[in-house]
């Protein structure tokens, strides 16, 4: 009996519970449903009051068109500068190259006009040389005949031709040294004229003048020896005639 009772007032008191939990139910919802409400109220309110008018929207607009404009513009005149410098730095390593360039053709053309002037001044040196050894062969050929003429007429030959092709030959020998001693300064000429090629015939001018006198006087004294010869015999002919090596160098 008194089992039967204790599980009577356990049931009843699991009745009273769930019956309160009924009763809260509502208030529950009731509660949730008003702060949902309330919350999106105050959504609603706030999304109203962050909208913004047409107006507002096409100065929004205006205003980053207005700034990506600017940037662009901006962006553009630094492109621009930048081309400008970079085309700047282009001509100046342009003109410094052709600078080097010409001063290089420069250094080469002065080097082989030095050269050239260096052989050419060889190559006269050797010719004066040349015409000074035949201008002096022929003085000696010339004294030689000069004596063997004095003996001659010391025995009472006359040689009077013989005397004037002498004269003709000595007149000729002093032509030639006249015209081989103004070589140099013709050639100091050529070196130091712009226009080298123009000035060259003087040089070869004067250098065709003295080996033409050396010829006269070389013609001269092969004359003068054939006289004396026919006056004074094989004797003079030999110790006065023109070697082959003279007639050679006077040609």
């Amino acid at each position: 009996m008194h089992t039967t009772t204790t599980i009577l007032k356990n049931y009843l008191l699991i009745g009273i519970f769930f019956g309160i939990l009924l009763l809260l139910a509502p208030l529950a919802r009731a509660e949730t449903t008003e702060n949902e409400t309330g919350t999106v109220t105050n959504t609603e309110t706030t999304n109203t009051g962050d909208k913004l008018t047409p107006a507002q929207l096409r100065a929004k607009l205006l205003e980053e068109q207005t700034r990506l404009k600017t940037e662009r513009l901006k962006d553009q005149a630094e492109l621009k500068a930048r081309a400008a410098t970079v085309r700047t730095e282009l001509e100046k390593k342009k003109q410094e190259v052709e600078q080097q360039i010409k001063t290089r053709r420069a250094e080469n053309v002065s080097k082989l006009q030095s050269a050239a002037k260096d052989r050419f001044q060889k190559q006269v040196d050797n010719v004066i040389r040349r015409l000074n050894d035949a201008i002096e062969r022929l003085s000696k050929i010339a004294d030689r005949l000069d004596s063997r003429i004095q003996k001659l007429e010391s025995q009472g030959i006359t040689l009077s031709d013989s005397k004037d092709l002498l004269t003709t030959a000595r007149a000729a020998i002093a032509n030639a040294q006249s015209a081989v001693d103004q070589i140099p300064a013709a050639v100091q000429l050529i070196l130091s004229s712009n226009t080298p090629v123009k000035d060259f015939p003087k040089v070869r001018d004067t250098v065709m003048s003295a080996e033409s006198a050396l010829k006269d006087a070389h013609k001269a004294l092969v004359n003068a020896v054939a006289s004396v010869k026919a006056a004074g015999g094989v004797k003079a002919d030999e110790e006065t005639r023109p070697t082959q090596t003279e007639s050679a160098d006077t040609n």
